[in-house]
């Protein structure tokens, strides 16, 4: 009866240690498929979404230069009226192209997204502040518009526009 257990042993010991070897090797090659899908997928889904946020950026770099001072001036002058009467105009152009580029939220960091509001907030601000102003001539106008409140609301769009620089750094450099 030993004996029979013995060679029963002999038998079935070798047959296991195959078996549970082959178990584990295929356990190990599943695993190793699986991971390498994962990365295929996640090197799919970045080779997608990577284009569309750098559009993101540079879209909000293009809206922020649209609304510099002399930018919006040359687009949306009006011969007709003086200049000092075309402040709304400029205001409501602002606004346009603001309203024209919100999605771009979503690709964005919240931080950056509120810079990018605290430049054209700004710039928005300036105007109105210059509607109320009392000015005589256009000259005097043009050289307040372009002065002081071009330098204010330039600094602001230059803040956000160096935000979206370091942010495009730090994006490239995690992708």
């Amino acid at each position: 009866m030993i004996d029979f257990i013995l060679e029963l042993l002999k038998l079935t010991l070798p047959s296991a240690a195959v078996v549970l070897a082959v178990y584990l090797m295929l356990k190990m090659y599943f695993n190793n498929e699986q991971q390498a899908r994962i990365h295929k997928l996640s090197l799919e889904r970045s080779g997608t979404t990577l284009p569309v946020q750098l559009q993101a950026y540079e879209r909000l770099s293009l809206f922020l230069d649209r609304i510099r001072i002399p930018n919006l001036v040359l687009r949306l002058q009006s011969k007709d009226s003086p200049l000092s009467q075309q402040l709304p105009i400029l205001m409501i152009g602002v606004q346009q192209e603001y309203e024209h580029n919100v999605v771009q939220q979503i690709y964005v960091s919240e931080q950056l997204w509120q810079i990018i509001q605290l430049a054209k907030n700004e710039l928005i601000h300036e105007l109105d502040e210059l509607s109320q102003k009392s000015i005589s001539s256009d000259t005097e106008f043009k050289s307040v518009l372009f002065g002081e409140s071009t330098q204010r609301s330039n600094h602001y769009i230059d803040i956000a526009i160096n935000a979206i620089k370091t942010e495009v750094q730090q994006y490239l450099k995690n992708s």
